[in-house]
């Protein structure tokens, strides 16, 4: 049996090719073909994968953790069955990383250690995440969150001056303020 130019389209396209009723001219368009079997090709659907909540990732991680330290696990679901989902990173190719991800499970590690304190002051990181399935062609979706460097009390404090002398008569009165000192140091708030 000899299929036209249009069946061979046709079939490509994931149509019913033929069906036996259905006649096709030939390539030569002079002679007359009815096939007799009934093809049929499955229609393939590749639909993209998406991130669960993206807009709802708000990770944070401990300041001075050692690399390799759980931030967060992302998540992407892909409407196509056999479809699996790979993840990675969107990053110049200058930059740095700042955190690994399995491209299986989409848990995401530090990849060094984060300082929020002087001179560093790392507060925030934002970071762009991938998921891409294994359809053909291969589609994918992106993720931006930000993730929260958190401060931890690791800076002891230091006093304003290195020494401090102040004079004062014996007969003062108690409850008198006679100097004041100060300390501080680069943690954020209480610690």
């Amino acid at each position: 049996m000899r299929w036209s130019t249009l069946g061979l389209v046709l079939a490509l396209l994931g149509a019913c090719v033929a069906q036996p009723s259905d006649s096709y001219y030939g390539d030569d368009y002079n002679s007359l073909y009815t096939p007799t079997d009934r093809t049929l090709v499955p229609v393939v659907d590749n639909r993209k994968p998406a991130f669960r909540d993206c807009k709802g990732y708000a990770p944070s991680v401990k300041e001075e953790q050692t690399p390799g330290t759980f931030v967060f696990k992302v998540e992407a679901d892909d409407p196509d069955e056999a479809d699996t989902i790979e993840y990675s990173f969107v990053t110049a190719a200058s930059e740095r990383p700042k955190f690994r991800i399995d491209a299986k499970t989409g848990v995401i590690v530090t990849a060094y250690t984060f300082d929020r304190d002087e001179p560093i002051r790392e507060k925030e990181v934002y970071v762009t995440v991938r998921a891409t399935d294994n359809g053909r062609p291969p589609l994918d979706d992106v993720c931006t969150f930000k993730v929260t460097i958190e401060d931890i009390n690791d800076n002891p404090p230091v006093f304003d001056k290195a020494k401090y002398e102040e004079s004062m008569s014996e007969d003062t009165q108690v409850n008198r303020v006679v100097m004041r000192i100060s300390a501080s140091d680069f943690d954020d708030g209480d610690n």
